[in-house]
């Protein structure tokens, strides 16, 4: 197990371009993966259980999110996609 701090240190926030939590049960994204990881292009997080996604997001490269087969209950707002400039790939299936 790598604790949320280590992923989104200074060092690897910038360096990190590639998660994939698909088939975890972590129920929500941590906060800090939302605005931390600024050099992320690629985000999974299917299949976790999630039944929100956060509010804040600030992921300036992220290019593809993938959501899919989770328990989202309310559709993101649009606000979310301000912090999500570089965004070509959202999968909500």
């Amino acid at each position: 197990e790598i604790p949320v701090d280590q992923i989104c240190s200074d060092r690897l926030g910038t360096a990190l371009y590639k998660l994939s939590l698909s088939g975890n049960r972590v129920h929500s994204i941590p906060d800090q993966l939302t605005v931390k990881l600024t050099g992320l292009r690629v985000l999974d997080v299917s299949q976790c259980d999630l039944h929100s996604v956060p509010d804040k997001w600030d992921l300036p490269s992220l290019k593809k999110l993938n959501l899919s087969h989770n328990r989202i209950l309310k559709c993101p707002s649009q606000s979310v996609f301000r912090g999500l400039p570089q965004l070509e790939h959202l999968d909500l299936y």
